[in-house]
């Protein structure tokens, strides 16, 4: 992977891939890695899809290695018109994601829907707490009077 990550600053530093800038005075990131997973960021067009494809494909060619097509999806801002969204898709060949989901038990995506986001966080605290209630005996100060 750092083969890939050397591919992709090089592409940056070309000024042909153009990542996402973290705020107005924070840092680009055009790609996060995690053990084996890998995050691409970079604008939402034609442009930018062809360029991240041709990275992958130079990757695959220098190492044997394919993107798994099945594995791979795209998630797009909110800001991104459908037929873009559309487009990127057909070009790579990636399903679209709705939500990027959790990762190692993390939101990676805000949101105001968290009533719905946190669901499964509610429903295993609530969870605890019945089996806790259901135990006769506290023992809270470990047997002190």
């Amino acid at each position: 992977m750092e083969k890939l990550t050397h591919l992709i600053v090089d592409c940056v530093n070309e000024r042909r891939w153009k990542p996402l800038r973290m705020g107005r005075q924070g840092m680009d990131v055009s790609h996060l890695l995690f053990a084996d997973d890998l995050l691409l960021v970079c604008q939402a067009d034609m442009n930018q899809m062809s360029v991240v494809l041709e990275t992958l494909e130079k990757f695959g060619v220098m190492f044997g290695q394919r993107v798994n097509v099945q594995k791979t999806s795209v998630f797009f801002s909110k800001n991104v018109e459908r037929r873009v969204q559309n487009d990127i898709c057909m070009l790579s060949g990636f399903k679209k994601m709705e939500d990027l989901g959790r990762y190692l038990g993390a939101f990676m995506t805000g949101g105001r829907d968290n009533k719905r986001r946190f669901q499964s966080v509610l429903d295993k605290m609530q969870g605890k707490l019945s089996s806790w209630k259901k135990t006769k005996r506290y023992h809270w100060l470990g047997g002190l009077p």
